[in-house]
């Protein structure tokens, strides 16, 4: 139809066969860049400031993760290096004697656990001069010099010391507070 109308415009003389091609031309020109321009646009890559910009934002992500990442690992390090350090002290200060038949019980958690302690060990455990420490599976009883430099070392260790005020303080509405528990009993 383009055909049509421009024989049609140079038949009416309107036009001229020169400027008829030239828009032909023209109009030929058009169309090929804009083609050009959206294949362009299509295919072109990514702008490569912004590409540097991800790429350097993902390095120091990276960076960052890593540095967090030793740093648990060094605290981890540390946590078990301490844990070494406080089990070995209680293991070489510990005063457990093998012959020791007054058995001591103590709670631990949910469980109630059972000592061997000699008269003297009971007495000093009762009196709050001892302590029992747990390493792994086995109690130690540590004494009261052993017991603070391992609170100094680590505060949240599990020491368990036979507190006097915890067990002679009768309740309010206790029904048997008149009654005395005899010294000799132990339990």
């Amino acid at each position: 139809m383009s055909n049509s109308l421009r024989d049609a415009l140079l038949n009416a003389g309107v036009i001229t066969k020169e400027k008829a091609d030239k828009a032909a031309g023209s109009q030929r020109k058009k169309a090929h860049q804009s083609q050009k321009q959206s294949k362009k646009a299509r295919t072109a890559a990514p702008d490569p400031t912004s590409a540097k910009a991800r790429a350097a934002q993902a390095h120091t992500e990276k960076v960052a993760r890593d540095k967090e990442l030793n740093r648990k690992r060094d605290e981890a390090k540390a946590r078990s290096e301490l844990g070494q350090r406080m089990a070995e002290m209680i293991k070489s200060s510990a005063v457990n004697d093998p012959a020791a038949e007054i058995p001591h019980n103590f709670v631990e958690g949910r469980h109630v656990r059972r000592l061997y302690v000699t008269a003297e060990q009971h007495k000093a455990l009762l009196a709050g001069t001892m302590a029992i420490a747990p390493v792994g599976k086995r109690h130690y009883l540590i004494d009261a010099e052993t017991m603070e430099k391992v609170q100094r070392m680590n505060p949240e260790q599990k020491l368990y010391l036979f507190k006097e005020e915890d067990s002679q303080t009768p309740a309010e509405d206790d029904p048997y507070a008149g009654y005395e528990v005899p010294d000799d009993l132990m339990w």
